[in-house]
């Protein structure tokens, strides 16, 4: 009998879940159909090598796609793109797509990962998103920002609002494009780090000529006919020409808001080691939260290797194997080179509470 598995999510714990599912089924004398849904366009890419597409280290977007959709339907998946998930009925094991259709299941798993978090000052009073501000987050913002480089040019002022990884990636790859750089934070640079280590990294990115504002609790954007000018804070402002969204990530688990899955405050489903929710339901990757192996808590660390590795020990399960996820130790690995010009020279540290208005040279 053909077990049906539908997996909701087509990047990094979604296709690895996939793919080792159908392996280990195989070995094991399994007859499993595998459908993955995604209402994205692309599949199984890097988005932490975004920024270096950006700065012109990787030649293209296609460069940055592990796997593209049609080696994943040569693998044996049935791979839906462009198919929005809108809801679930548990009872029913049906999945409800935005086009009125359903697929239905044996074996539900989420991997819906962590769609990038949009401040409710970032966009119009009527919704409409700015042309100048954006994320940072899949290959589609990637494309959007090289456009907003082109169309800005040389000498433009970038804000960097953030100062965790990809704040501090946006700042080097913005000076490498010639670009004057603001990042502000609301607590510190790299506040997943110790004070001691966060000066330091502020310090190197100072040293580069890019201005930290630390302490800055955003109240809105500036705009000048219809055009985002600037970033105003509490204690501040500056005008600049383009702004990086860089705030974090919220889980993708709201259609489940109703479900009475566990989920953690963060909004991240908790799974078993195995990958398993409840009955007939698994999750892993960034819509999940994770098991802090050191100190045995739940955590919302959304990052590419937890993904890829709770996916393959799901899809190990489904497919009659036994692998486990058992947890993180939070290590990761980030950058910043310094790109230093002999038009620049270091900038200070300041804090929104000292800082006055400050106006950028266009």
């Amino acid at each position: 009998m053909t077990e049906r598995i539908v997996i909701i999510g087509a990047d990094a714990a979604g296709m690895s879940a996939a793919h080792q599912a159908l392996r280990t089924a195989e070995k094991n004398g399994r007859d499993l159909h595998v459908t993955v849904l995604d209402k994205g366009r692309y599949t199984s890419y890097s988005a932490c090598g975004i920024p270096y597409w950006m700065a012109g280290d990787v030649p293209s977007g296609d460069a940055l796609v592990g796997r593209t959709p049609a080696e994943h339907r040569e693998a044996g998946i049935d791979l839906r793109l462009e198919s929005e998930v809108t809801g679930v009925d548990l009872a029913g094991k049906q999945v409800k797509l935005a086009d009125g259709q359903t697929v239905e299941y044996d074996e539900l798993v989420v991997a819906t990962g962590a769609p990038a978090a949009i401040p409710p000052w970032a966009h119009a009073e009527d919704g409409t998103p700015y042309d100048r501000v954006g994320p940072v987050k899949t290959l589609e913002d990637g494309e959007a920002w090289l456009g907003r480089f082109a169309r800005a040019g040389e000498g433009a002022h970038l804000v960097i609002v953030g100062g965790n990884y990809i704040g501090v990636e946006m700042a080097e790859i913005a000076l490498k494009r010639g670009l004057g750089v603001t990042v502000l934070t609301r607590s510190r640079v790299m506040s997943l780090l110790e004070p001691e280590m966060s000066e330091r990294v502020a310090l190197a990115l100072t040293e580069a000529g890019v201005e930290v504002i630390l302490d800055a609790e955003i109240t809105g954007l500036r705009v000048c006919d219809g055009v985002v000018c600037g970033v105003e804070w509490e204690g501040g402002g500056r005008d600049c020409d383009l702004v990086v969204l860089a705030v974090g990530v919220e889980p993708a688990t709201g259609f489940l808001a109703d479900s009475g899955l566990p989920m953690g405050p963060s909004g991240g489903l908790r799974a078993e080691p195995t990958g398993r929710v409840a009955d007939g339901v698994w999750a892993a990757g960034d819509c999940c939260e994770v098991r802090r192996r050191l100190v045995g808590d739940w955590a919302f660390l959304p990052l590419g290797t937890h993904a890829n590795k709770a996916g393959r020990a799901l899809g190990d399960n489904l497919g009659g194997g036994s692998l486990t996820f058992d947890g993180v130790l939070e290590t990761s690995i980030t950058r910043f080179e310094g790109v230093v010009s002999t038009s620049r020279s270091p900038a200070p540290v300041f804090r929104s509470t000292t800082h006055a208005r400050r106006d950028s040279t266009r």
